[in-house]
């Protein structure tokens, strides 16, 4: 047999099946990704090519799973406007005694490592940090 066509047959390339195809996305929560260009939507999760039109009508069902991530969304804002750098170190001591279990351990000083009560922060004199002037010399 020969391995070039007789001239008088004609091909029909019309349609083709796409056996490797990927199938439609089935993840339980697709992560939609808008091709602007193209006019597509796919998943972020599997890669699937999605209908658009079922993107939307996801989308409006489950329209609880958007109120879900902006109220997460909210309260990471809450946080992070309630940070107070002081109130994790002042919660990190309290946990660090509480862990240790005994009444008996005082902190000591970093500069010349005498003990301490903690009582004694609240009748020191406190002052202003400068950025010139660290506020503990480390020798």
């Amino acid at each position: 047999m020969s391995e070039k066509l007789p001239e008088n047959v004609t091909r029909i390339d019309v349609a083709r099946v796409d056996m490797a195809a990927r199938k439609m996305c089935r993840c339980a929560e697709p992560h939609y990704v808008v091709d602007v260009p193209n006019r597509l939507v796919h998943c972020g999760v599997c890669g699937a090519l999605v209908e658009p039109f079922d993107a939307i009508k996801y989308i409006a069902c489950h329209y609880d799973r958007v109120n879900r991530a902006m109220e997460r969304q909210l309260e990471e804002r809450r946080q992070i406007d309630e940070y107070k750098p002081r109130r994790v170190v002042m919660k990190k001591l309290e946990e660090l005694f509480t862990k240790m279990g005994r009444h008996d351990f005082v902190p000591t000083c970093p500069r010349c490592g005498e003990c301490f009560d903690l009582e004694e922060l609240l009748t020191v004199k406190w002052k202003v940090r400068t950025p010139d002037k660290p506020h503990i010399e480390k020798g």
